[in-house]
């Protein structure tokens, strides 16, 4: 199984953890915590396609466009065994942090994305 199949899986079983344990308490969850599909093999003209609609390669898998604690929103990027962030994603990482109010978490498995999530919504402090 490739790594993107693993992060994949990752990434759907989170979501699926998020409508179980939290929707009912944070229902803006709903609209406002999102997936971005800027990964993935596609061909020359869908990659070209997405490029022209705004796709940014190194964009977090895992978006969360609601302000919390010290911070304005969250970014997840999801990984798994020793995959590091690449280039891109280090370089949107810094962004986010430079913005001055943007939260960026690396997270191996749903379990520790969604740790990641409770955090933030319980209030987010600079002390993680």
């Amino acid at each position: 199984m490739a790594i993107n199949d693993f992060e994949h899986q990752h990434q759907v079983a989170f979501f699926q953890l998020v409508e179980i344990k939290l929707l009912k308490k944070f229902p803006f969850l709903d609209k406002l915590l999102f997936a971005v599909p800027n990964g993935g093999q596609r061909s020359k003209s869908q990659g070209g396609k997405l490029k022209a609609e705004g796709v940014k390669r190194g964009v977090s898998d895992i978006i969360l466009l609601h302000p919390q604690g010290n911070y304005g929103f969250l970014c997840i990027e999801m990984k798994h065994g020793k995959n590091k962030p690449d280039d891109e994603q280090r370089d949107f990482a810094i962004r986010v942090k430079m913005n001055g109010n943007g939260c960026y978490y690396v997270c191996y498995s749903s379990q520790e994305a969604m740790k990641c999530l409770q955090w933030y919504l319980n209030g987010a402090t600079l002390n993680k």
